[in-house]
């Protein structure tokens, strides 16, 4: 068994350390790496990018789909597992039908500043639905959108914003809350779980490098590593 030391060296704190494990991790092992880079103007880094490895057969049916970085921030934890089981040769046996894709970084910008969305304030996890269409109304969110962005920290505003949120609380109950923060909006640019108003450069590039590799794939599965929720190492069926 690893100690905890050497599972520590796992991960890194920022984007660029983080992304450099894996780089480093994948040339150890003679891995290829595919980057897509976003070439949105980043002071904070050299160079933004999602980096794409697969293990296993070309034509495998099962392909076993690992993302990282969705929301931004939380990079770090699934980098740290990516770069973990490809240092611990976790997947060196697959069986003949079964190929791991390895996405690192779905979300670069909001890896490199540790921001929870993207370069254009979207939760990646609300972007991925049909444009085409009528986009889905959040009412529960209308009615506290102004008090969640409320301008001040403290004082006479930020009093009046915690009363209405806690009336609001109380009126609607915890789940009522959480769901209208959580759930997605799409009209408030600016606002908290924004979807956007069109496929993200991140959206866009998922797909591709989905319809690139799972072309002849029967079944996929897909997980990505997320932190803060739910009990530790905890899987969530979404």
């Amino acid at each position: 068994m690893d100690s905890v030391d050497s599972v520590e060296e796992f991960f890194a704190d920022n984007y660029e350390d983080s992304r450099q494990k894996f780089l480093q991790v994948c040339a150890d092992k003679n891995i290829e790496v595919q980057s897509y880079k976003n070439d949105i103007e980043n002071s904070n880094v050299a160079e933004l990018a999602c980096d794409v490895i697969r293990i296993g057969n070309d034509d495998a049916e099962n392909l076993l789909v690992l993302t990282s970085g969705v929301h931004g921030a939380e990079l770090m934890c699934g980098s740290g597992c990516q770069v973990g089981m490809l240092q611990q040769d976790r997947f060196a046996s697959l069986p003949a039908d079964t190929a791991v894709l390895m996405i690192h970084a779905i979300n670069p910008w909001g890896a490199a500043n540790l921001r929870r969305n993207n370069e254009d304030n979207v939760d990646l996890c609300r972007n991925f639905v049909d444009f085409n269409n009528k986009l889905p109304g959040n009412a529960g969110y209308e009615v506290i959108h102004d008090a969640l962005c409320c301008p001040e920290y403290e004082g006479p505003l930020r009093d009046e914003t915690n009363k209405f949120l806690a009336d609001y609380k109380r009126v609607n109950g915890i789940a009522g809350f959480v769901g209208a923060i959580m759930s997605g909006q799409f009209e408030f640019l600016k606002g908290m779980s924004f979807g956007g108003n069109e496929p993200t450069w991140s959206n866009s590039t998922l797909m591709k490098i989905l319809q690139q590799e799972g072309s002849s794939a029967k079944k996929v599965c897909l997980l990505d590593y997320h932190s803060g929720l739910g009990p530790f190492a905890y899987g969530s069926v979404v």
